[in-house]
C-alpha cells in the first residue's frame, strides 16, 4: 500500500486549494493507494472550500484527514471529506452559522422562535414569526470545541 501524506496549514483560498488538488493528483499519478490530508486552517474562501470537498470526495481512493491544530469554518468541510477522521489531542474545530448578504444588509443570522418557525434577526421587514411555516433552523451561536 503506498501512503502519501498532503500538509495543508493556512487559510482557504482559490490558490491553497489548487495546491492541495495537484498534490493529491500527483501523488495519484505516484502510484498512491491512500491519501492522508494533514490539515489545520483557519478558513477561508467558501467557494474554494467547497471546490476542494468536492474534489476530494471524488478520489478513487481512500482519504483521512487529521486535524493537527485548528480546523474552522469551511476548513471542517473540507476535514468531513475523509473517509476516516482523527485530531490530535488539543486540537478544536470552530463551526458557526452560515451569513450571507440580502442587497444592502450585511448579513442575516436565522434564528428558532419559541413556534418552532425561524425569522431574520437582521432584516428590518422580517416575516412574522406567527406567519412562518414551522422548521428546523441552524444553530444562532458559534462553537468551538477542544478534543
Amino acid at each position: 500500500m503506498a501512503l502519501h501524506i498532503v500538509h495543508f496549514i493556512g487559510p482557504i483560498s482559490h490558490n491553497s486549494v489548487c495546491t492541495v488538488r495537484n498534490l493529491c493528483l500527483q501523488a495519484l499519478q505516484n502510484g498512491a493507494t491512500e491519501i492522508e490530508l494533514h490539515m489545520s486552517t483557519e478558513g477561508g474562501n467558501m467557494t474554494a472550500g467547497f471546490a476542494l470537498y468536492f474534489f476530494l470526495k471524488s478520489l478513487p481512493l481512500p482519504l483521512t484527514t487529521h486535524n493537527i491544530g485548528s480546523v474552522e469554518s469551511v476548513g471542517v468541510v473540507i476535514f468531513l471529506a475523509g473517509q476516516k477522521r482523527y485530531a490530535c489531542p488539543g486540537t478544536r474545530f470552530l463551526i458557526h452559522p452560515l451569513h450571507w448578504g440580502f442587497g444592502n444588509l450585511v448579513a442575516a443570522d436565522h434564528r428558532a422562535c419559541p413556534n418552532g418557525a425561524t425569522a431574520s434577526t437582521s432584516t428590518p421587514n422580517a416575516t412574522p414569526a406567527s406567519s412562518m411555516k414551522p422548521r428546523a433552523a441552524p444553530a444562532s451561536r458559534a462553537i468551538s470545541a477542544a478534543i
